[in-house]
Protein backbone atom coordinates (compact mmCIF):
# COMPACT_ATOMS: atom_id res chain seq x y z
CA UNK A 1 0.00 0.00 0.00
CA UNK A 2 1.21 3.30 -1.14
CA UNK A 3 1.66 6.28 1.34
CA UNK A 4 -1.32 7.62 -0.22
CA UNK A 5 -3.42 5.32 0.26
CA UNK A 6 -2.49 4.77 4.18
CA UNK A 7 -3.41 9.26 4.41
CA UNK A 8 -6.67 8.16 3.19
CA UNK A 9 -7.40 4.99 5.02
CA UNK A 10 -6.45 7.34 8.08
CA UNK A 11 -8.63 9.90 7.12
CA UNK A 12 -11.56 7.31 6.61
CA UNK A 13 -10.68 5.56 9.79
CA UNK A 14 -10.72 8.86 11.90
CA UNK A 15 -14.15 9.80 10.82
CA UNK A 16 -15.56 6.57 10.89
CA UNK A 17 -14.03 6.54 14.94
CA UNK A 18 -15.80 10.79 15.47
CA UNK A 19 -19.43 8.50 14.67
CA UNK A 20 -18.51 6.49 17.63
CA UNK A 21 -17.49 9.61 20.09
CA UNK A 22 -20.93 10.15 22.38
CA UNK A 23 -22.00 12.85 23.44
CA UNK A 24 -21.84 13.80 27.30
CA UNK A 25 -25.28 13.80 28.70
CA UNK A 26 -26.56 16.71 31.14
CA UNK A 27 -30.19 16.03 31.53
CA UNK A 28 -32.52 13.81 30.08
CA UNK A 29 -36.02 13.20 30.48
CA UNK A 30 -38.75 10.79 29.35
CA UNK A 31 -41.75 10.95 31.50
CA UNK A 32 -42.18 7.91 31.57
CA UNK A 33 -43.00 7.11 35.15
CA UNK A 34 -45.90 8.39 36.63
CA UNK A 35 -44.76 8.50 40.43
CA UNK A 36 -41.63 11.06 39.54
CA UNK A 37 -41.76 14.14 41.01
CA UNK A 38 -40.02 16.43 37.68
CA UNK A 39 -37.77 18.88 38.07
CA UNK A 40 -39.70 21.52 35.46
CA UNK A 41 -40.72 24.34 37.49
CA UNK A 42 -44.31 25.38 35.70
CA UNK A 43 -47.27 24.19 37.71
CA UNK A 44 -49.38 24.24 34.49
CA UNK A 45 -47.43 20.73 33.17
CA UNK A 46 -48.97 17.67 34.10
CA UNK A 47 -48.48 13.97 33.00
CA UNK A 48 -50.92 13.41 30.21
CA UNK A 49 -53.60 10.39 30.36
CA UNK A 50 -51.68 8.27 27.64
CA UNK A 51 -49.81 5.76 29.86
CA UNK A 52 -48.54 9.17 31.52
CA UNK A 53 -45.66 8.61 28.71
CA UNK A 54 -46.02 12.37 27.88
CA UNK A 55 -45.46 16.03 29.60
CA UNK A 56 -48.53 17.53 29.00
CA UNK A 57 -48.71 21.90 28.77
CA UNK A 58 -52.15 23.54 28.95
CA UNK A 59 -51.18 26.61 27.22
CA UNK A 60 -52.16 29.88 29.23
CA UNK A 61 -54.56 33.04 27.69
CA UNK A 62 -52.12 35.70 28.46
CA UNK A 63 -48.13 35.60 28.94
CA UNK A 64 -45.66 32.96 28.50
CA UNK A 65 -45.53 29.48 30.34
CA UNK A 66 -41.98 28.40 31.02
CA UNK A 67 -41.38 25.43 32.59
CA UNK A 68 -37.67 25.21 33.39
CA UNK A 69 -34.69 23.60 35.07
CA UNK A 70 -31.32 25.13 36.15
CA UNK A 71 -28.26 23.72 34.00
CA UNK A 72 -25.45 25.36 35.58
CA UNK A 73 -22.49 23.38 34.28
CA UNK A 74 -24.20 23.83 30.55
CA UNK A 75 -23.43 27.34 30.45
CA UNK A 76 -20.41 28.63 28.55
CA UNK A 77 -19.99 24.63 26.33
CA UNK A 78 -21.26 23.99 23.38
CA UNK A 79 -24.74 21.96 23.49
CA UNK A 80 -27.41 20.12 21.67
CA UNK A 81 -31.25 20.16 23.14
CA UNK A 82 -33.71 18.03 21.70
CA UNK A 83 -37.55 17.15 22.40
CA UNK A 84 -40.73 16.05 20.82
CA UNK A 85 -43.30 18.60 20.32
CA UNK A 86 -47.04 17.27 19.73
CA UNK A 87 -49.75 20.15 19.33
CA UNK A 88 -52.92 18.45 20.25
CA UNK A 89 -56.98 19.33 20.39
CA UNK A 90 -57.77 22.86 20.27
CA UNK A 91 -59.01 25.28 17.94
CA UNK A 92 -56.29 27.89 19.12
CA UNK A 93 -53.34 30.23 18.03
CA UNK A 94 -50.03 29.86 19.96
CA UNK A 95 -46.50 29.20 20.37
CA UNK A 96 -44.66 25.86 21.22
CA UNK A 97 -40.50 25.46 21.82
CA UNK A 98 -37.37 25.81 23.86
CA UNK A 99 -36.33 28.99 26.47
CA UNK A 100 -32.30 28.76 27.06
CA UNK A 101 -30.18 30.71 29.52
CA UNK A 102 -32.53 32.20 31.40
CA UNK A 103 -32.37 33.77 34.59
CA UNK A 104 -34.46 32.09 37.01
CA UNK A 105 -37.11 29.40 36.84
CA UNK A 106 -39.79 32.26 35.73
CA UNK A 107 -37.65 33.23 33.02
CA UNK A 108 -38.78 36.68 34.13
CA UNK A 109 -35.10 38.77 32.58
CA UNK A 110 -33.23 37.77 29.95
CA UNK A 111 -33.30 34.06 27.60
CA UNK A 112 -33.63 32.92 24.42
CA UNK A 113 -36.31 31.49 22.75
CA UNK A 114 -36.84 29.08 19.73
CA UNK A 115 -40.37 28.28 18.93
CA UNK A 116 -42.85 27.52 16.24
CA UNK A 117 -46.04 29.55 15.99
CA UNK A 118 -48.86 27.91 15.01
CA UNK A 119 -52.58 28.04 14.59
CA UNK A 120 -55.31 24.52 15.12
CA UNK A 121 -57.63 25.42 11.96
CA UNK A 122 -59.86 22.86 13.45
CA UNK A 123 -60.26 19.26 14.55
CA UNK A 124 -57.49 17.87 11.76
CA UNK A 125 -55.39 20.83 10.39
CA UNK A 126 -52.60 22.05 11.85
CA UNK A 127 -51.28 25.46 10.48
CA UNK A 128 -47.50 26.27 11.31
CA UNK A 129 -47.24 30.83 10.31
CA UNK A 130 -43.40 30.57 11.30
CA UNK A 131 -40.41 29.46 12.89
CA UNK A 132 -38.72 32.37 15.27
CA UNK A 133 -34.93 32.18 17.14
CA UNK A 134 -35.21 35.49 19.74
CA UNK A 135 -33.23 37.35 22.30
CA UNK A 136 -35.75 38.61 25.28
CA UNK A 137 -34.21 40.68 27.69
CA UNK A 138 -30.64 41.55 27.02
CA UNK A 139 -30.50 42.97 23.19
CA UNK A 140 -34.06 42.04 22.51
CA UNK A 141 -33.78 40.87 18.52
CA UNK A 142 -34.81 38.69 16.37
CA UNK A 143 -31.69 36.29 15.44
CA UNK A 144 -32.99 34.16 12.60
CA UNK A 145 -36.82 33.46 11.08
CA UNK A 146 -38.40 31.98 8.52
CA UNK A 147 -43.15 32.52 8.21
CA UNK A 148 -43.32 30.00 5.03
CA UNK A 149 -46.85 28.73 6.11
CA UNK A 150 -47.17 25.07 6.08
CA UNK A 151 -50.24 23.03 6.76
CA UNK A 152 -49.38 19.47 8.99
CA UNK A 153 -52.27 17.44 10.54
CA UNK A 154 -52.85 17.94 14.12
CA UNK A 155 -51.17 15.70 16.75
CA UNK A 156 -47.99 15.32 14.18
CA UNK A 157 -44.85 14.90 16.41
CA UNK A 158 -41.96 16.98 15.40
CA UNK A 159 -38.77 16.95 16.20
CA UNK A 160 -36.85 20.16 17.74
CA UNK A 161 -33.08 20.76 18.02
CA UNK A 162 -31.40 23.90 19.11
CA UNK A 163 -27.56 23.69 19.20
CA UNK A 164 -24.96 26.51 20.54
CA UNK A 165 -21.64 26.50 19.24
CA UNK A 166 -18.98 28.73 20.57
CA UNK A 167 -16.38 30.43 18.29
CA UNK A 168 -12.88 31.34 19.72
CA UNK A 169 -13.81 34.63 19.86
CA UNK A 170 -16.88 33.57 22.16
CA UNK A 171 -19.25 34.43 20.19
CA UNK A 172 -22.12 31.97 20.02
CA UNK A 173 -24.35 30.60 16.83
CA UNK A 174 -27.02 29.06 17.39
CA UNK A 175 -29.25 26.65 15.04
CA UNK A 176 -32.96 25.79 15.40
CA UNK A 177 -34.36 22.89 13.26
CA UNK A 178 -37.81 21.77 13.38
CA UNK A 179 -38.44 18.16 11.71
CA UNK A 180 -41.87 16.56 11.71
CA UNK A 181 -44.67 15.53 9.16
CA UNK A 182 -43.86 17.80 6.09
CA UNK A 183 -41.97 20.54 8.26
CA UNK A 184 -38.31 20.10 8.31
CA UNK A 185 -36.89 23.69 8.88
CA UNK A 186 -33.54 25.18 10.15
CA UNK A 187 -32.92 28.83 10.77
CA UNK A 188 -29.57 30.08 12.33
CA UNK A 189 -27.93 33.12 13.43
CA UNK A 190 -24.70 34.45 15.80
CA UNK A 191 -24.45 36.35 19.12
CA UNK A 192 -21.95 38.51 19.64
CA UNK A 193 -22.62 39.30 23.17
CA UNK A 194 -24.08 35.80 24.48
CA UNK A 195 -26.03 35.40 27.23
CA UNK A 196 -25.22 33.53 30.83
CA UNK A 197 -28.31 32.42 32.64
CA UNK A 198 -28.61 28.70 33.70
CA UNK A 199 -32.10 27.85 32.99
CA UNK A 200 -33.59 25.66 30.23
CA UNK A 201 -36.31 23.89 29.17
CA UNK A 202 -40.02 24.65 27.73
CA UNK A 203 -41.88 27.62 26.83
CA UNK A 204 -45.29 27.81 25.44
CA UNK A 205 -47.96 30.30 24.78
CA UNK A 206 -51.33 30.98 23.71
CA UNK A 207 -53.18 33.83 21.90
CA UNK A 208 -56.92 32.29 21.23
CA UNK A 209 -58.91 29.52 21.98
CA UNK A 210 -58.77 26.20 24.48
CA UNK A 211 -55.26 24.33 23.21
CA UNK A 212 -52.59 21.89 24.92
CA UNK A 213 -49.54 20.48 23.69
CA UNK A 214 -47.55 16.93 24.71
CA UNK A 215 -43.98 17.47 24.96
CA UNK A 216 -41.33 14.32 25.46
CA UNK A 217 -38.03 12.52 25.30
CA UNK A 218 -36.09 16.23 26.40
CA UNK A 219 -32.11 15.90 25.97
CA UNK A 220 -29.50 18.38 26.78
CA UNK A 221 -26.22 17.20 25.57
CA UNK A 222 -22.65 18.52 25.26
CA UNK A 223 -20.71 17.64 22.26
CA UNK A 224 -18.02 15.57 23.04
CA UNK A 225 -14.59 17.97 22.22
CA UNK A 226 -12.15 14.54 21.02
CA UNK A 227 -15.23 14.45 18.14
CA UNK A 228 -14.78 18.05 17.25
CA UNK A 229 -10.45 17.21 16.81
CA UNK A 230 -11.65 14.17 14.84
CA UNK A 231 -13.83 15.87 12.61
CA UNK A 232 -10.52 18.67 12.37
CA UNK A 233 -7.71 16.03 11.61
CA UNK A 234 -9.89 13.85 9.21
CA UNK A 235 -11.16 16.89 7.10
CA UNK A 236 -7.59 18.12 7.03
CA UNK A 237 -5.70 14.67 6.12
CA UNK A 238 -8.42 14.71 3.03
CA UNK A 239 -8.11 18.29 2.15
CA UNK A 240 -3.87 17.58 1.97
CA UNK A 241 -4.53 14.21 -0.20
CA UNK A 242 -7.01 16.51 -2.58
CA UNK A 243 -4.37 19.03 -3.14
CA UNK A 244 -1.39 16.65 -3.56
CA UNK A 245 -3.56 14.72 -6.31
CA UNK A 246 -4.05 18.02 -8.24
CA UNK A 247 -0.32 18.68 -8.40
CA UNK A 248 0.54 15.45 -10.22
Amino acid sequence: MNTMKRIQLLAITLLTLNTAVHATVIYSEDFNASTEVLNFSDSLGVYSSELSTKYNLSLPDTGIAPSMIELPTLTGNDFVITSLFIPLEGTGKGTLGFAAFGNDDSISASYYEAYVQFNLVNATDLNISGVYLKEVGGDAKTIASNTSAITESTGTEFLFTLTGNYDINGDLSLSFNVNGGATNTTISGIDTSPLTGSYYGYRATKSAGPTKADMDNFLVTIPEPSSIVLVAISGLVLLLCRTRQRRR
